[in-house]
């Protein structure tokens, strides 16, 4: 079987949670500290990191001119610090300071894995509700929710037209109509050597980090199958 992912790099840090790419590069989350590593894609040489107001995080998004991490309850790998919370928190950060800009509870405390910016606003991977929730990019409060077919959903990808979500248990990336949650496309990722968890769209390729290896993948260019 030939694999459709290619090994791009080894992430700065052991558990990257998160990915989200940009025109300056890819974001990094770090699910230990809540830490941020800016990296480059042709090599993932960081470019800037910081600490974050978040504390076990897993998802990171960029939009509105800001950095935003999920704070995902208290850690079970390492001792408690003073940002760590019993309750999930979406952490707005200073892309280039890493200084806390404002932070919000996650609508029904729901854990999440998973964020992604488009033009309608926040979509966060609510896993209590099976579903993917929709915020509003001003207020921040809930405008729609779409289920979702499978548990467990990890990093959330935007292709200009469709949501991609990747499904760590089931190592699975489906495309998903962001209307209803209608599956448009699935990828079977059984034969790779990895698990996915954050998940980003850059030029047209999906980029997939591992938060077991620590490795960080990318799809394979159309012209190489």
């Amino acid at each position: 079987m030939r694999r459709r992912f290619e090994f791009a790099f080894q992430a700065p840090v052991a558990r990257p949670n998160g990915l989200q790419a940009t025109d300056d590069g890819l974001w990094i989350a770090d699910q230990d500290e809540g830490r941020a590593f800016l990296v480059a894609p042709d090599g993932g040489e960081v470019l800037r990191s910081f600490r974050t107001g978040a504390g076990k995080s897993s998802g990171v998004a960029y939009g509105h001119g800001a950095l935003w991490m999920c704070s995902n309850g208290l850690p079970v790998t390492r001792p408690a610090t003073a940002v760590d919370t019993a309750h999930t928190r979406i952490v707005k950060t200073d892309p280039h300071t890493g200084a806390m800009l404002a932070q919000f509870r996650v609508p029904g405390d729901s854990d999440v894995h998973g964020l992604e910016w488009t033009a309608e606003g926040l979509w966060l991977t609510t896993l209590d509700q099976r579903a993917l929730t929709l915020l509003d990019a001003d207020t921040l409060a809930p405008r729609r929710t779409v289920p979702v077919p499978l548990d467990r959903a990890h990093g959330l990808g935007w292709d200009g037209s469709a949501l991609w979500c990747a499904f760590t248990s089931d190592r699975i990336v489906l495309r998903l109509d962001a209307r209803n949650g209608s599956v448009l496309e699935r990828l079977d990722l059984g034969g790779e050597a990895f698990e996915p968890h954050g998940l980003t769209m850059r030029q047209d390729r999906l980029w997939i980090c591992d938060a077991v290896t620590g490795a960080v993948w990318r799809a394979r260019a159309p012209a190489e199958g």
